[in-house]
């Protein structure tokens, strides 16, 4: 196997481990569990203390630090801690996850995919490839009284995986077996004190979709960029508890979708599998399996309005599914749109130009607005990086004014999650109102 091979079959975990160790800011510690929250989960806490224990050794410590970012899991211990409640339905199935190998590959000829439904009189679930060679998981659903390792063991992991593939002497490799339960929830509140809930332990998904990882990745590049800012002295904890009124409502959605998703998918399975009606219409059913794979407009749409983001008095295009559909704005609140810029031999998008600052994208003249950054970058001491499209290296051949709804001497700052903060249309431009735009945005005081 050549060195390119091993390095793009190394798992994703490893790579963002990896990743994480080489930027020498992290401690990593495995085989570590918080036992208790000490400090930080009430509205006057300035820092946080958190009691953790080896599992490995039983050492107990108590860490501290200016915020915690509760990303536990579905158990969470910290939303426990904090007291808050997870709002939606709960505990619809219970579902047993399997890890395994198996030589399936070549028995499913050319059907390809990325899930395989499965039902018939002995195996109903979901067989997932993972790597298109040989390393799989399986999703089954059991009863209640079932959901438990003692009772559904690697055999009869082994016996559903068989069924499933229609294959009676499979033998599997059985790697791992875990249980969860289907809920449709998101925490009530997002940030408590000084801490911040994400991924599982702040919201959870029907898998229906795959909408989870996405709304999760979302979430945290809008929370960490934030607590970035506020850790580094730049900004206010206001700003941070933005992070809530932007992303609480947008995970309410997705969650409920999902499990929409979920819905619609049982129904129309239980019809084929029985030769039956699924209870939707035929024009519902077109709608409803659209949207199962274009997740466009939920994944890319959505608006913010929090004092993050300063208004201009514009609202985004109206689409026919706000699910589905999706159509590039540069409305404040909204993620800025990709254009293509450069030479067809060197093209880049405006996207490549957002870093880890905030980014100032002028119009044709609007070089005003590159002084004026650079001038509220110097005074409040924040990175602010700027350009002029259409001059020299950033040709814009299809229309950067037009997509971010701007005449020449027009200007947008970018937030360093891609979202702009701010448009002023036309200018004028000038040092004061990017430093007002910025200290509001920021939560100065």
């Amino acid at each position: 196997m050549s060195a390119r091979r091993s390095q793009s079959c190394r798992p994703i975990e490893q790579i963002l481990l990896d990743a994480v160790r080489a930027s020498g800011l992290v401690d990593v510690r495995f085989g570590t569990e918080a036992t208790k929250l000490l400090e930080g989960g009430d509205p006057d806490d300035e820092s946080v203390a958190l009691h953790v224990r080896s599992r490995t050794t039983g050492v107990e410590e108590v860490l501290t630090g200016v915020a915690l970012v509760a990303a536990d899991g579905a158990a969470s211990l910290i939303r426990g801690e904090l007291g808050l409640r997870l709002e939606g339905p709960q505990s619809l199935s219970h579902i047993v996850n399997c890890y395994f190998r198996a030589d399936i590959e070549r028995r499913i000829g050319e059907r390809k995919g990325v899930l395989f439904f499965v039902s018939n009189d002995r195996a109903t679930g979901v067989l997932q490839p993972l790597d298109g060679a040989g390393r799989w998981l399986c999703q089954i659903t059991v009863q209640p009284d079932e959901w438990s390792l003692d009772v559904f063991t690697k055999v009869r992991a082994r016996d559903w995986i068989r069924a499933a593939v229609g294959v009676d002497d499979l033998e599997p490799e059985i790697l791992s077996l875990g249980l969860w339960k289907l809920n449709s929830t998101v925490v009530e509140r997002l940030v408590r004190g000084r801490v911040l809930l994400c991924g599982d332990a702040a919201h959870q998904f029907p898998p229906t979709g795959g909408l989870g990882v996405n709304t999760g990745l979302q979430g945290v590049h809008n929370a960490m960029w934030k607590l970035a800012y506020f850790v580094h002295g730049m900004a206010g904890w206001a700003l941070v508890e933005t992070y809530h009124h932007e992303r609480h409502g947008v995970a309410q959605r997705i969650t409920s979708q999902s499990l929409q998703n979920s819905i619609n998918v049982l129904r129309i399975n239980t019809a084929a599998a029985g030769g039956g009606e699924s209870g939707l219409g035929t024009e519902e059913v077109v709608v409803q399996s659209r949207r199962y794979g274009n997740h466009l407009g939920v994944e890319f749409g959505a608006a913010y309005s929090s004092s993050a983001v300063v208004p201009d008095g514009t609202r985004p295009p109206a689409v026919e599914d706000s699910y589905s559909d999706y159509i590039q704005t540069a409305t404040p609140g909204c993620r800025a749109p990709h254009v293509w810029l450069g030479r067809p031999d060197a093209e880049l998008s405006t996207l490549d130009l957002i870093g880890t600052g905030f980014t100032l994208l002028a119009g044709l003249n609007g070089e005003a607005w590159v002084s004026a950054a650079a001038d509220a970058s110097r005074d409040l001491g924040i990175r602010i990086d700027s350009y002029v499209v259409g001059g020299p290296g950033l040709h814009d051949p299809v229309g950067f004014a037009r997509a971010y709804g701007l005449q020449s001497e027009g200007a947008a700052l970018i937030r360093p999650d891609g979202y702009v903060a701010w448009r002023s249309a036309n200018g004028p431009a000038t040092s004061s109102v990017l430093r007002s735009v910025l200290t509001q945005i920021l939560a100065i005081t």
